[in-house]
């Protein structure tokens, strides 16, 4: 289970299971969603769609927005929200893993994963979650 790609959402995974994917979280109804609409909500620059694909399919995908603050000297914060893991269970921790090193590397000072906060220094034992 070591071939897996993580990367940011991409137009030609509209037809790598990436809206059926969508579809354990929220009612979407994939006929509807055109190729279009869906270039339009990859290339919003207000958030990061991520995505791990294993053998040509997405099979895991989260929602990450970080956000500037007035606080902490200008800090960021980092939202991670919207995981969806198809089968794989045991993938969610390398996905988490992977984006909580993005939060490290942008120097956030708080991370929020499904609106559960953590302080920078926490980040390391959050994994289980």
């Amino acid at each position: 289970m070591n071939n897996f790609i993580i990367r940011k959402l991409q137009k030609k995974d509209y037809n790598k299971n990436y809206l059926q994917l969508l579809k354990q979280l929220i009612k979407i109804d994939i006929n509807k969603m055109n190729y279009d609409g869906f270039c339009d909500i990859i290339y919003n620059i207000n958030r990061n769609i991520y995505v791990m694909e294993y053998n040509n399919k997405i099979i895991a995908t989260a929602y990450i927005l970080f956000e500037d603050m007035f606080t902490y000297n200008l800090g960021k914060v980092v939202y991670i929200k919207d995981f969806i893991i198809d089968k794989f269970r045991s993938l969610r921790e390398k996905l988490l893993t992977y984006l909580i090193e993005l939060a490290k590397i942008n120097e956030c000072y708080k991370i929020n994963i499904n609106n559960y906060e953590y302080k920078r220094n926490e980040l390391d034992n959050i994994i289980t979650i």
